[in-house]
């Protein structure tokens, strides 16, 4: 125990005990979300099936799709980024700076963008005539992007600056 270190409890907003299943759970629905996108489009070639939206609904459908697909190469860059800058600290010296300002703006176009197209697509969803099945997923993928939201808020991936 030492005389100058003090420790303090975390606060409920950053607390990892609720967060890590959050987001585990979260990173799960966004990456079925894309995983599954390709996969029931080759599925439908294949019994040449049709997906049965069109217009707007079919709109709605990609945009969700897209987003989850961007939130999850944003993530894949925050990470990237993060290794190569701790892998050698003299990376910290602002050699990554044009990098972190970019996956900043993009943290905040996609997380903020992407919870209102799944917001948008639950609208579609309950509004429209859709399987339960759709429904209960639309209701996951805007919990998905509040938790992305939170988090990017939490742990300051959404901000701009470059003090680290």
């Amino acid at each position: 125990m030492s005389a100058f270190t003090v420790f303090e409890r975390a606060p409920w907003y950053k607390d990892s005990s609720l967060l890590m299943p959050l987001l585990y759970a979260s990173l799960l629905i966004l990456l079925l979300t894309a995983l599954l996108w390709p996969t029931g489009a080759l599925v439908r070639r294949h019994y040449s099936g049709t997906l049965g939206y069109e217009g707007r609904e079919l709109l709605g459908y990609r945009l969700s799709r897209i987003a989850a697909v961007a939130i999850l190469l944003v993530l894949v860059g925050w990470a990237v980024t993060i290794t190569l800058m701790f892998g050698d600290l003299t990376n910290l010296g602002g050699a990554f700076d044009a990098i972190v300002i970019l996956l900043q703006i993009a943290t905040v176009v996609v997380f903020f963008g992407g919870l209102g197209i799944f917001c948008w697509y639950l609208w579609q969803v309950w509004t429209g005539k859709r399987a339960w099945t759709a429904k209960v997923w639309s209701v996951l993928l805007v919990l998905a992007g509040v938790v992305m939201v939170w988090m990017g808020l939490a742990f300051h991936l959404i901000g701009f600056g470059t003090s680290y």
